[in-house]
């Protein structure tokens, strides 16, 4: 079976770069005969069994060019129900008219797929496929006692991305842990957008610049070496339709501070720390007690790895997108000898 995978606006040093797109990536590599990466319409070259679209934001885009050439669709990703209404009307009016394209809706978290009818999806179409966690890769490791202790946080440094994540929160309500934690630093790794001026001013004016680090962009074994060593993974957010770096945090058994929003709960569980109120006084409050309590905390995030590992394996989607295929293509002869289904 010759496979698209569509990514719309992504390069190929995106695709490595980001973790969602390179497990799919790899994945489908197990399910597939042929999978060539595309980010347009007009790249689609010669015949495809299938296409997999990720994102329901550009569905509009590869919908009809997918269907006059008769090519059956598996969307995938987060459809961010809970910031839809924040988007402005046309690309509101976009997104709702890209969903019928698709034969199949894989979603990664039961919270948006309980959502999921208010904003037109066929239900009896739509299926749960969570993202993956390579625990290969992503591992526990011993941290030395004399490691300086820091909080860290990832994400892009877009102004969006900034307040939907609350980094400007956790910054105010980092300000008053040195005075009790003085060895404590604070890590906002991330590719540097629009927001990332602001960010390190915001730290100037908070007295703090000299205990906070911006790293910039890391590489994937940068960011596995910050998730190894820090003290605490703090996440706490406004919306999360998956929140694969909390995922990852906990697979290296770190502790991590996260909001009870979005799909957060069914990825963390009880494996993890939750503020009490989504706002920097609940913030300051979690990093305090969370600083105070490490011990603790890095015995529940061991139970954390352990789930990671048995609810989010690359072997799970894998198999997940083995049988996503077999039913997109069910009404095809061919269906039963192109999806190799190799889940090991």
């Amino acid at each position: 079976m010759r496979l698209a995978l569509c990514i719309r606006g992504v390069d190929e040093a995106e695709l490595r770069q980001k973790e969602f797109y390179w497990q799919d990536w790899l994945a489908l590599q197990h399910v597939a005969d042929q999978v060539e990466f595309v980010s347009h319409p007009r790249q689609l070259r010669g015949q495809f069994d299938a296409a997999v679209v990720w994102w329901w934001n550009y569905l509009w885009l590869w919908g009809p060019v997918l269907r006059a050439r008769r090519i059956p669709i598996l969307a995938v990703g987060v459809f961010d129900v809970d910031t839809f209404a924040d988007l402005s009307f046309p690309k509101r009016l976009l997104k709702r008219r890209g969903i019928p394209f698709a034969r199949l809706h894989a979603m990664v978290s039961q919270y948006e797929i309980d959502r999921a009818a208010r904003f037109g999806f066929p239900m009896d179409r739509v299926r749960y496929a969570p993202h993956a966690i390579d625990g290969n890769f992503y591992v526990a490791q011993l941290r030395p006692s004399t490691a300086p202790p820091y909080v860290l946080n990832i994400g892009w440094h877009e102004e969006s991305n900034l307040r939907r994540k609350m980094v400007f929160e956790l910054l105010e309500a980092f300000a008053a842990v040195p005075a009790r934690f003085p060895d404590v630093r604070l890590v906002l790794a991330g590719r540097h957008g629009d927001g990332a001026a602001r960010l390190q001013q915001h730290a100037q004016s908070l007295g703090i610049a000299h205990h906070v680090d911006f790293p910039g962009e890391v590489t994937r074994e940068a960011k596995l070496a910050l998730l190894q060593g820090c003290s605490l993974y703090c996440q706490v957010s406004h919306y999360e339709g998956f929140g694969l770096a909390t995922a990852e945090a906990l697979s290296c058994a770190t502790p991590v501070l996260v909001s009870r929003v979005g799909a957060v709960p069914e990825v963390v569980g009880d494996c993890g720390a939750y503020v009490d109120e989504i706002s920097t006084a609940g913030i300051r409050t979690g990093l305090m007690r969370c600083l105070a309590t490490l011990p603790a905390l890095r015995e529940q995030a061991q139970r954390g790895a352990q789930r990671m590992r048995e609810r989010f394996s690359c072997a799970r989607r894998r198999a997940d997108f083995a049988a996503l295929l077999r039913e997109l293509l069910a009404d095809r002869s061919t269906a039963p000898t192109a999806i190799q289904g190799n889940v090991n």
